[in-house]
């Protein structure tokens, strides 16, 4: 994060030590293919500390895509990344917060899975709703590490989600400087996490977020930053819609023996005196909130102050007392620690969880409301595993209710049976006045079995102010190879191992060419159990193969438990080259590592108690009943590197005693499932042909929602667009579609008219390729137009009142002439040179 919106502060490290760097960046909508504008953008950077790099990117444009790339005459290019500018001045954004990641408390591994599925949810989830991430401190483990602070940036979502962040305990050492930059640091309070680890504030959007560094102790200091942060925003931006505060260490926590705390009565007033709204910790590995608290650590509980929402007598707040603040305390967002909840009473505890997997909460803003929605984000999660759900409104002048609700759509889903489809499923409405609008959704599309469309969703609330949004079906092929107790599987339950202990093949074993003619065969369920009581859980985990719990008699080992046990089996796929994703659902104990085709795809490990003390993954259950866990695939990269085929495949199971006194042993995958998602081109459309220069630009135009067919199984490619035609396909690429109206376009063809993109007259008519160029030039706010036409033969045929929009369009790439030198301004654009342009405007 910048000081504010318009700037952002980009880090980077290099193995080429101290070399001098540059950062390239523009936006990308001027990129062409990969390579840059001669307009971009260059910052040439010396390296500091030898590896560490900074590059301050501003001026930015609001609601704008930015794509930038390092580069380096030693280090050569990275990859061009892209991030996005939010709107600004509305006051009205989404952003995200994740309590301790701490990549390494538990094992590297499995904390880095766990973390990488939180950001792919919450980015599928969310997508471009959320502007920014705050961290609440503990990125990691071991401040000194930095693999792990490698391990911490691996989703690659990071390369285009701003963070905001805190130091914690555990990085509270200078590397934690190496790794993030933020603009005005406090340099009195920065203590052993480095020059940009102190105290600092950023403005955004209305809001000021003011960011402590709690590990410095010099509590007069943080009150003067606190002041003086106040005064410096309300002087350059005026009086602040929102104060949101965040450190590290939780004034009001709901951990066991953790809530005794000195900050409740340090920190705590100290944002409650300055007028802060809410205040944002971490540290303690469970999940709670507060009443709303004053200065004197008395709670605001009494019911008739709230308002209920979902069943919770205190889900929302309308104008809270003066001099009152939330304290929320987050869950770890990776899973790596969970902490029991205190078993105590605590006054200040308003709603508390701890269920031992990740959590991660969203919080909306607007100019009179702060929403926070807190879910669940561990392998098995949807959208809808909600946590938790607050709101504080401002009513006491807000005037009249001008903000649209918030409505919460999965921004793509794929569908394997499109019949019994839930279109409601993870959807949310929420409105800064009315409250719970979900029940108002409307919703119309739905799912198809022979190409992906959109679904679009609309909420209006009671001052008539419309929300919408849209969500891609894909639909998929799905087929289920592994599943028990169909599928047979190899084993080595007698303690031998398939490898050198010393040798350098340990992952031979995986691979589909071993030979494991000599293992033994048998059908899952595996496992052994001890004698348990009549009654016992294990009773309802019934296996059909029982497995050697110890080391046979006579082996070196007799009497001691089997530490390792080898699974493999074969399966086949249909359509390898076709696979996107593949999820499997396992039973396990005590803990298991995976492979497909010799390539390692998740581990998995659980927890001692139901409040497990230490690790959401990291605990042996020695004692305890089989879990049931599940694990997903969805990296391209990475499913392409199980060289996956027709026959042959092989998926491989290494399962773990976590103790030497363990009781139990238990696996059985129910079920592996491959995924063929038929997302981008598949179309119903006969007159489409494979080989014609506008299949892909049509195909991506229909699963984009844009375009529809003239009938069910013909797009009329050659055809000419209308003017109606192409207000519909407008408002559905600014996601502005309204539902109604007397006609099918009426909706479309008021919104052209209030946006000044067309003046709704003639909709019948056909459109020529001039009046789509102003059309379009119109959408886009009508900047400059910088377009050279000097190189066509017919560019006198152009109406002067189209001159500004053909120049633009002509300088943005979406018209370059028919026959390489005509414009031909006055002809009829067709249905495939409307999808071409279309998709070069708005989707590339």
């Amino acid at each position: 994060m910048g000081r504010d919106e318009t700037s952002r502060n980009l880090t980077w490290q290099s193995q080429e030590k101290g070399t001098r760097q540059s950062v390239t960046w523009a936006r990308a909508r001027d990129l062409v293919d990969t390579e840059f504008p001669a307009g971009a953008r260059t910052l040439e950077v010396e390296a500091e500390g030898g590896m560490t790099y900074r590059a301050l990117l501003d001026g930015l444009e609001p609601d704008t895509e930015y794509a930038y790339r390092i580069s380096s005459d030693a280090a050569g290019r990275s990859p061009v990344y892209t991030f996005r500018t939010g709107s600004a001045g509305d006051g009205r954004f989404s952003f995200l917060l994740a309590g301790d990641p701490q990549i390494g408390g538990c094992i590297l591994d499995i904390d880095t899975e766990n973390w990488n599925v939180a950001m792919q949810k919450t980015r599928n989830w969310f997508g471009r709703d959320v502007e920014f991430m705050l961290t609440a401190g503990d990125q990691i483990d071991t401040g000194t590490n930095e693999v792990e602070f490698d391990y911490f940036s691996y989703p690659e979502w990071l390369r285009s989600l701003t963070l905001m962040s805190v130091p914690g305990n555990h990085d509270n050492t200078y590397y934690y400087s190496k790794f993030f930059t933020y603009t005005g640091i406090d340099s009195a309070t920065v203590g052993d996490a480095g020059k940009y680890g102190g105290d600092y504030w950023a403005a955004y959007d209305g809001c000021l977020f003011v960011n402590i560094n709690c590990n410095d102790l010099s509590l007069a200091l943080h009150r003067d930053f606190i002041a003086r942060a106040v005064e410096e925003y309300t002087a350059l931006y005026g009086e602040p819609n929102w104060k949101i505060g965040s450190m590290h260490f939780s004034s009001y926590s709901a951990a066991a023996g953790r809530w005794d705390s000195a900050y409740r009565h340090e920190y705590a007033p100290i944002f409650v005196e300055y007028g802060f709204d809410a205040v944002l910790s971490g540290h303690d590995h469970v999940y709670n909130r507060t009443y709303m608290m004053d200065a004197a650590a008395l709670p605001d509980d009494d019911p008739a102050h709230y308002t209920a929402v979902g069943g919770d007598p205190f889900g929302s707040i309308i104008d809270p007392a003066e001099g009152t603040a939330l304290f929320m305390t987050a869950n770890s967002a990776s899973g790596s620690k969970l902490y029991p909840l205190a078993k105590e009473e605590l006054p200040w505890v308003a709603k508390k969880s701890q269920e031992n997997v990740p959590y991660i909460t969203k919080v909306d803003v607007t100019a009179d409301s702060l929403i926070f929605t807190t879910y669940r984000t561990s392998v098995d999660d949807d959208i809808d595993a909600v946590v938790d759900f607050f709101a504080i409104h401002h009513r006491k002048g807000a005037g009249s209710d001008t903000d649209a609700p918030f409505l919460t759509v999965p921004e793509e889903t794929v569908v394997s049976d499109p019949a019994s489809f839930d279109l409601m499923r993870g959807v949310t409405a929420y409105d800064n006045f009315d409250g719970d609008l979900t029940a108002s959704v409307k919703v119309t599309g739905a799912p198809r079995a022979d190409g992906a469309t959109y679904a679009t969703y609309t909420v209006t609330d009671s001052a008539g102010n419309t929300a919408i949004a849209r969500r891609k079906l894909i639909p998929a092929g799905v087929e289920t190879p592994v599943e028990s107790p169909k599928s047979n599987w190899r084993y080595i339950d007698s303690g031998e191992l398939p490898f050198d202990l010393g040798g350098a093949d340990y992952y031979g074993w995986t691979a589909p060419d071993y030979d494991d003619s000599s293992w033994t065969e048998g059908a899952a369920p595996f496992g052994c159990f001890e004698e348990y009581p009549a009654g016992s859980e294990h009773k309802t985990l019934p296996f059909v193969t029982e497995l050697n719990l110890y080391y046979p008699e006579g082996s070196e080992d007799e009497g001691y438990d089997v530490a390792n046990y080898f699974f493999r089996c074969t399966f086949d796929l249909s359509d390898p080259e076709g696979v996107d994703r593949i999820v499997g659902r396992m039973r396990l104990d005590d803990a298991a590592e995976i492979y497909i085709n010799g390539v390692k795809i998740t581990a998995f490990s659980l927890p001692t108690t139901p409040y497990v003390p230490w690790g959401y993954s990291g605990i042996y259950d020695p004692g305890g009943v089989a879990k049931e866990t599940s694990f997903t695939v969805d990296d391209p990269a990475v499913i392409a590197s199980l060289g996956l085929k027709k026959t042959g495949n092989v998926i491989a199971v290494e399962l773990y005693q976590g103790t030497m006194n363990s009781s139990d042993i238990f696996f059985e995958m129910p079920w592996l499932t491959f995924t063929v998602s038929n997302a981008e081109h598949a179309m119903p459309f006969a007159d489409v042909p494979r080989d014609s220069w506008y299949h892909d630009n049509v195909a991506r135009a229909f699963a984009n929602g844009l375009f529809a067919g003239v009938a069910s199984d013909r797009f009329d490619p050659s055809g000419y667009m209308t003017r109606a035609m192409a207000w519909r396909v407008l408002s559905r690429l600014a996601c502005a579609d309204l539902p109604g109206g007397s006609t099918w376009y009426e909706s479309s063809r008021l919104w052209a008219m209030e946006r000044g993109v067309s003046d709704g007259s003639y909709p019948h008519d056909a459109l020529t390729r001039e009046q789509f160029a102003v059309m379009l030039y119109g959408l886009a706010g009508n900047p400059p137009a910088t377009g050279d036409l000097s190189g066509f033969t017919d560019r006198a045929g152009i109406s002067d009142w189209a001159e500004d929009g053909v120049s633009w369009a002509v300088g943005r790439g979406l018209m370059v002439g028919r026959d390489g030198a005509r414009l031909a301004p006055g002809e009829w654009v067709t249905r495939a040179e409307a999808c071409t342009i279309i998709t070069k405007y708005g989707l590339d």
